[in-house]
């Protein structure tokens, strides 16, 4: 059993308020656009007005929060990846950080269309996210072909940069398996790497 001191309660507390106010950013702009009220995104997040500031110090800060929390989410998957000893130590833990990343970006699809938003766009917090990401990724990346599974010509930015541009979830498992083909070498297949995502996902 675990027991949550007042600090560890409150810090848990504040995690979820901050992803609460982080979806209810997503999800109304995709439908208002930026347009957007503070008061409504607190309302649609279940928090007040002076929580959400304690968050976020205004609009752009919301609005880059959504990239910011991705890129959380990235760097952590990346960290677990590089720090649990499981089978596939190669390509399969690459694909999944890709995968996941697609499953992201094709979730936001419609605030990133809304704010017109391009690939690349980088808000000031991502920095330091993709600090601590790229060289993990870059070392799992580096496994892989050394598993003699990703091509040496292929690189971790580029396969990064297109998971990032996959925005239509009817054809997300399709691109996915295009992507991996690119990256892989002759002996391993993409169909079935993406496959077994898949049906671990369901």
């Amino acid at each position: 059993m675990v027991v949550h001191t007042p600090d560890a309660a409150s810090r848990i507390d504040a995690r979820q308020n901050r992803v609460a106010i982080v979806r209810a950013v997503r999800d109304l702009v995709a439908v208002k656009g930026a347009a957007v009220s503070i008061r409504e995104i607190a309302d649609s997040a279940g928090v007040g007005t002076a929580t959400l500031y304690r968050h976020f110090e205004g609009k752009k800060d919301l609005l880059d929060g959504v990239s910011v929390h991705r890129w959380s989410q990235m760097r952590h998957a990346a960290q677990t990846n590089s720090s649990t000893e499981q089978e596939g130590h190669g390509i399969r833990r690459v694909v999944g950080i890709i995968d996941m990343y697609t499953r992201m970006t094709t979730s936001d699809a419609e605030f990133i269309h809304a704010l017109g938003l391009r690939v690349g766009h980088d808000p000031t917090g991502i920095g330091p996210l993709r600090d601590q990401f790229d060289p993990i990724f870059a070392q799992l990346w580096v496994n892989g072909q050394e598993r003699g599974e990703i091509r040496r010509t292929a690189h971790p930015h580029d396969a990064i940069e297109m998971a990032g541009a996959i925005r239509e979830s009817s054809r997300r498992l399709q691109m996915l398996t295009l992507l991996v083909a690119g990256i892989a070498t002759p002996q391993v297949d993409p169909d079935q790497i993406v496959r077994e995502l898949y049906l671990r996902a369901k």
